[in-house]
């Protein structure tokens, strides 16, 4: 058996063409440029630090091992390290070359621009459009959007009506507290923000019903600002793409899948990513019966190379609590 401590840039690079999927000659260039910064830290410091997620750097720290600089052994144990805590970054880096551009190219094709939302973009049918299709289907609010529209047509118009007014527009679409949420960011927009909804991120999010994925579609979407989504559609395509087999809703894979989400984000045309990464979950990512042969980046997909896509997500579990008779 190899001893555990005698891990070779051969063994590394296999790991990492095992693990994450790249050709042997990727993970290999991926190894040699770790190696040589390693290295070239110890001949000129002798000590690697190694961080969480993604950094290390060389310190004048002193090496446990005495005043010596760490042998070569020592040498490919940090190897193994900086590998366990920086492949995440550094793959999904990689990976993001291709994975924005494949879905984008996908969109431009197999969109769907007919949504109403999706016509006359601008920050405020964004907003109601994110709302609305909270915890609701396309197809029911389609005409729900069509009616509100219509009768509120700005931040102005929603902010001047009554609450029953706007309540009775809503009514049949359910989860009520995200009209009475409207109306409330409605009149903030109008007194704080001279009727624009606000630019920044820090400022968007405070509004009554807006969280952090709603806050970034809205600014993806229709200012082509570089916020990473996370709504139910995104989250089932990064978890199956990535093979995130845990609980979606615990707060560590959550944190988890906003990293994803965050270094998966292109450097240009965001707008239209945004859009695509969304369209693919609800389209062909589907929960149930998903169109895998169809999906543009099934090539790099870990769920559908291993047979797990009716696995992954993790299906949530539910109780029934049964009162007995006293």
């Amino acid at each position: 058996m190899k001893n555990q401590n005698n891990f070779t840039r051969e063994d590394i690079a296999e790991s990492l063409h095992t693990d994450f999927g790249l050709t042997k000659k990727d993970c290999i260039i991926f190894v040699n440029d770790i190696i040589d910064i390693i290295i070239d830290g110890l001949k000129t410091k002798g000590y690697v630090k190694i961080h969480n997620f993604g950094s290390f750097k060389v310190t004048r720290k002193k090496s446990r091992i005495g005043r010596n600089p760490k042998t070569m052994e020592d040498v490919m144990i940090s190897e193994r390290n900086v590998i366990k805590f920086k492949a995440s970054k550094m793959i999904l880096d990689h990976i993001n070359k291709n994975f924005s551009q494949k879905i984008t190219e996908w969109y431009l094709i197999n969109g769907r621009d007919d949504l109403p939302w999706r016509k006359k973009i601008s920050p405020y049918r964004v907003w109601i459009s994110e709302i609305m299709l909270q915890q609701t289907q396309v197809v029911t609010v389609i005409p729900y959007f069509e009616r509100f529209m219509k009768r509120f047509p700005d931040v102005h118009v929603l902010a001047d009506a009554t609450l029953d007014d706007v309540l009775h527009h809503w009514t049949g679409l359910g989860y009520y507290a995200r009209a009475r949420n409207l109306y409330k960011s409605a009149k903030i927009i109008t007194s704080k923000y001279q009727g624009s909804l606000p630019l920044l991120f820090d400022e968007i999010i405070t509004l009554p019903g807006i969280g952090r994925s709603t806050a970034g579609a809205i600014l993806s979407l229709s200012h082509n600002k570089r916020f990473p989504i996370l709504d139910g559609n995104v989250k089932r395509v990064l978890a199956r793409h990535f093979k995130i087999e845990g609980n979606l809703q615990a707060s560590s894979t959550t944190k988890q899948l906003w990293q994803i989400s965050e270094s998966l984000l292109p450097s240009d045309r965001i707008d239209i990513y945004t859009q695509a990464i969304m369209d693919l979950g609800a389209t062909v990512c589907t929960k149930s019966n998903p169109l895998c042969s169809r999906c543009p980046i099934n090539q790099d997909c870990l769920a559908f190379k291993e047979d797990l896509v009716d696995e992954i997500p993790l299906k949530a579990v539910s109780y029934t609590h049964l009162t007995l008779p006293t």
